[in-house]
């Protein structure tokens, strides 16, 4: 037994090698956003640890704070250095293959032995090969996601729980409360896995102790000891999230998600025609059909299998009522149970084979599962016909691109035109985009990086308005038609930009656009538009409100402080528990005299706006604080000259409120404008509204 489940490894390894490297080089394309993301992660934890062994550890615990986490980088971290050539994205899959996806194989088959014991041929074989053959299994992994991980604690807490689902052996519950903690740590959306596993064990431990009443054992205490085992779980789970993760509780008390992530939500029919499309209709009616009870009901109450069932089921309610969000990652919230039901449909069939017709089934299901990891490793040799596309699992192909070499040859001429780091802004979201323009250059020319590519907005719930980053903008890059890869009303941010060179608002007058176009999929052309000027604060307030009546609501992480005259490297904005604290650089080869900040929030009736500001460079000479208000046509008019100034602080009492649909301005400029500025470095703290 022991030889035949090494050559099963010894299969399993082989097999996950070559179809990495098969996969990973018929992919002819430019990685982006989440699909590289990871990657980059990998290799700078890798950089970390040729500077010392223990920074990634450290780097990994500092990493908890953030939206991403690298936790996932440290059991990865030995095989990439034992593979070697780090950078390569063949490196890359193959240990997310070997370190996550080949152990989630055998959690399902051992789940698998639990669920259909003593049963030939062995199911846990069956069933690792089953899952090694299903494309949806594969596909997180070949998109550069490392969710695996999580999917294998959830994995591992459900075999737990089904080993003995009355939860009687102490070491169950720690156990299972340490898989669902670090499930949800390593990545955040598998805490819906983890509700999903209480609402499942509660519910069939429910329906066990209906159709199991014991006269001697009263059913609400019964069923009360069960409830109390199931929430000491999640107690465990709680208490070592505390203690292990706290910057990563801290961070999920203070931002709301679903806010957060609003716009990324889809209808629950898209949902549900999303992941059918992922899994295909055969895979799933299959899977349904492999749960389907063939003994009387006291018996199916008990079978471990319907913990998995309803597991699957809680899981598609959440997601369809409550997440919403579609991705190939969120797919393994679905895989276990889905794979489980096919493996249970397959020993129907064998039980059947007995009968001729249950032999025709048995070669029917075989032609099918070859047939759909062809489709997915070689989908070129099928004719293009819907029926494939519903028969077989759909997007999970090599990636390739046909406009490859047009997105090399843009980005060589911005290396060209703007290789001395000047400001790049991408307005494009679905098929070029500003992290598509980083990823080619990186591939192109790793080590010689020259673009400065600017970090534009793409999703209203999530990020802020463009205005500001498009005024720093020297060369800006636009497709036609408008490209975005959500709902309209929910990438505002991208059209606004968009119709504002369409439409030839006075801000896409200070560019101009270049001759070079570049023809993209889907019909789309790319052209490149060069900045001649300058962009005046009345033009910036004027395209602001546009904006605004674009995109609707206030993009989710806006500040209140926008800067609109004198970006720079040296200048941001950054929001405090204090107020917010701005940084600028005046100097006389500024475009502008005074550089401002245009404040979106609410005024408080005779409040007083108030800061400190401290300047770093020697011998910066007097400085100068200014109120203005700016209409909705751009028209500044003065409200305050000056601020009263005492211990380098500043303060503006008693002014009067801008109307409606006019902004308030804070200018800072030098004291005298016959003064010289070489580079006057100037930092304000604390700027905020008070009452009286």
């Amino acid at each position: 037994m022991h030889r035949q489940n090494f050559r099963l490894f010894l299969l399993l390894l082989l097999t996950m090698i070559l179809v990495v490297i098969f996969y990973v080089s018929r992919e002819r394309t430019i990685y982006y956003w989440d699909f590289i993301g990871y990657q980059r992660t990998m290799i700078n934890q890798v950089n970390n640890f040729y500077e010392s062994p223990l920074k990634p550890l450290e780097a990994a615990r500092l990493s908890l704070r953030d939206e991403y986490n690298a936790l996932f980088t440290l059991p990865l971290l030995p095989i990439m250095l034992l593979l070697g050539n780090t950078a390569s994205r063949q490196t890359y899959i193959l240990s997310l293959a070997l370190v996550y996806l080949l152990p989630y194989l055998f959690v399902i088959g051992w789940i698998s032995k639990r669920i259909i014991p003593n049963k030939t041929p062995d199911p846990f074989r069956i069933a690792v090969i089953l899952a090694l053959i299903t494309p949806s299994v594969w596909l997180p992994t070949l998109r550069g996601y490392p969710d695996t991980g999580s999917a294998i604690l959830v994995g591992l807490a459900t075999l737990i729980y089904v080993y003995d689902d009355d939860l009687k052996s102490w070491w169950q519950i720690p156990t299972i409360g340490f898989c669902l903690m670090g499930a949800v740590l390593f990545r955040r959306h598998f805490g819906y896995s983890a509700v999903a596993f209480f609402i499942s064990a509660t519910l069939i431990k429910t329906i066990q102790r209906l159709f199991q009443r014991d006269e001697d054992a009263p059913l609400p205490g019964v069923l009360f000891t069960d409830i109390k085992r199931i929430a000491a779980i999640g107690l465990v789970s709680g208490l070592l999230l505390l203690v292990v993760g706290y910057p990563f509780l801290e961070k999920i008390a203070k931002t709301n998600y679903k806010v957060l992530y609003k716009s990324f939500e889809v209808t629950p029919p898209d949902v549900l025609r999303y992941f059918v499309k992922f899994y295909g209709w055969p895979t799933l009616i299959l899977a349904i059909i492999g749960y389907l009870p063939t003994r009387r009901p006291q018996k199916v109450a008990a079978n471990p299998k319907w913990f998995v069932a309803f597991f699957g089921l809680v899981t598609t309610i959440l997601w369809t009522g409550w997440v919403r969000q579609n991705n190939p990652h969120y797919s393994l919230h679905f895989t276990l149970p889905i794979v489980i039901g096919l493996i249970l449909f397959v020993y129907k069939i064998i039980k059947w084979s007995e009968h001729k017709w249950g032999t025709i089934l048995c070669i029917g299901l075989s032609v099918f599962l070859f047939s759909n990891t062809l489709y997915w490793l070689r989908p070129e040799i099928f004719p293009q016909h819907q029926l494939y596309q519903r028969l077989f699992t759909t997007g999970t192909q090599p990636l390739q691109r046909s406009d490859y070499d047009q997105i090399v040859a843009l980005t060589e001429h911005l290396r060209e035109i703007a290789g001395d780091h000047e400001a790049i802004y991408v307005v494009d979201s679905a098929v070029n985009n500003n992290d598509l323009i980083r990823s080619a250059e990186q591939s192109l020319h790793p080590g010689n990086l020259i673009l400065n590519v600017l970090e534009s907005p793409q999703v209203d719930s999530r990020d802020f308005y463009p205005l500001e980053t498009l005024l720093k903008a020297d060369y800006v890059i636009l497709s036609s038609p408008l490209q975005i890869h959500l709902a309209e009303e929910e990438q505002g941010v991208v059209s606004s930009v968009f119709y504002a060179f369409q439409e030839n608002w006075a801000i896409a007058k200070d560019f101009k656009r270049l001759p070079a176009r570049y023809a993209l999929n889907y019909g789309i052309e790319t052209s490149i538009y060069e900045r001649l000027k300058a962009t005046s604060p009345e033009t910036a307030v004027e395209t602001l409100y546009k904006i605004r009546e674009t995109v609707g609501k206030r993009p989710g992480n806006q500040p209140d402080w926008i800067q609109i005259t004198n970006l720079s490297a040296d200048s941001g904005i950054h929001a405090n528990e204090n107020g917010h604290q701005i940084q600028t650089l005046l100097s006389n080869s500024s475009p502008h005299k005074s550089t401002m900040f245009l404040y979106l929030g609410a005024i408080p009736p005779g409040g007083t706006l108030s800061g400190q500001f401290q300047t770093d460079t020697p011998g910066c000479p007097g400085i100068k604080f200014s109120l203005l208000s700016a209409d909705q046509t751009g028209t500044i008019t003065g409200l305050m000259e000056n601020a009263t100034l005492s211990n380098s602080g500043f303060a503006f009492r008693g002014f009067p409120i801008p109307g409606e649909n006019s902004y308030l301005l804070l200018a800072i400029s030098p004291a005298h404008e016959s003064q010289t500025l070489r580079g006057c470095e100037i930092t304000v703290n604390d700027l905020s509204f008070t009452t009286p």
